[in-house]
């Protein structure tokens, strides 16, 4: 590996920091931006706001995240909390174990007791304790690349 050059530009006059990465092995550049990402947004603790409450809650605790109807449910180990936010927005939050898995759902990636085959190309993920989720075939790559996944091709090969 080549050595790389790290530059440091400290400037009050930003609103928010910002990490450029240029480098000519795209490999080299996702996997940087990707220990970046983690850095910034490795909270262990999220502060919630529902109605007049705030929680303070162990990101280790999330099992998942959905929204149904514009309401935002957070499923924990103990508990469930509801409250009005997007799941963008909460997304934003979160650390680099949750992954979006459809459109209304996010989920612990360390939570994941074993993925299974659905129809029309979908998963099951089976998720500790008890529930289980649907991932769309869309987000499966991503999933599978998170979690360094090997996924064999689901199209059939003629052993002869």
């Amino acid at each position: 590996m080549k050595p790389i050059t790290v530059e440091l530009t400290v400037d009050p006059r930003y609103q928010k920091s910002t990490v450029t990465i240029t480098t000519p092995d795209e490999e080299l550049g996702s996997e940087l931006a990707a220990h970046v990402r983690n850095f910034v947004s490795n909270q262990q603790e999220l502060i919630l706001k529902a109605d007049d409450s705030y929680f303070f809650l162990k990101q280790s605790e999330i099992i998942y995240v959905e929204v149904l109807a514009k309401e935002l449910t957070i499923f924990c180990e103990q508990e469930t909390y509801r409250l009005h936010q997007t799941l963008k927005k909460i997304l934003e939050q979160l650390n680099a174990n949750f992954i979006q898995v459809s459109k209304s759902t996010v989920i612990n990636t360390k939570k994941i007791k074993r993925l299974e085959v659905a129809f029309s190309g979908n998963y099951y993920a089976y998720l500790v304790p008890k529930q289980k989720i649907v991932i769309s075939r869309r987000y499966m790559p991503e999933l599978k690349k998170k979690i360094n996944l090997q996924i064999r091709s689901e199209q059939h090969e003629n052993i002869h």
